[in-house]
């Protein structure tokens, strides 16, 4: 068993702490130019939602690659929890807000979730019966 000495275990350390924070510069600089790209839309759009976009267009392209950000989404992913800390606070800030209007958004909630499990479930098997004539017509073909 080879033992490392004390430099050795802190330099790796120091290289691990390094790559984190410029993973989190690359979603910094993600986060600011959506920032801007909002600002320059004619209609309001969330740019945290038009960052996410970015990312993804970034990762499919392969102009960004997974593991210039894996460390930041595993820790965003083990720490979830953690974030929705502020938007429990307003939760309970606004109760009585919520309470005065609980069947309406009970009512609006259900109706939308119901509305989006059609909408999902009559997409997949309208990409099922798509991928069936796909495979069918490359097996004539």
């Amino acid at each position: 068993m080879v033992r490392r000495g004390c430099g050795a275990r802190r330099a790796e350390g120091m290289r691990g702490i390094l790559k984190v924070l410029w993973q989190v510069g690359i979603l910094f600089a993600v986060c600011f130019l959506a920032h801007c790209a909002v600002e320059l839309l004619p209609f309001a759009f969330p740019a945290s939602v038009l960052a996410m976009v970015f990312v993804f267009l970034l990762l499919l392209t392969g102009i960004l690659k997974k593991k210039q950000i894996k460390e930041l989404a595993d820790w965003f992913s083990q720490n979830m929890a953690f974030l929705f800390v502020p938007y429990s606070v307003g939760v309970i800030q606004y109760f009585d807000v919520i309470r005065q209007n609980l069947f309406g958004i009970l009512f609006i909630s259900m109706g939308t979730m119901l509305f989006t499990f059609a909408v999902t479930g009559w997409a997949v098997k309208g990409l099922m019966r798509l991928q069936q004539k796909l495979e069918r017509g490359h097996e004539h073909g």
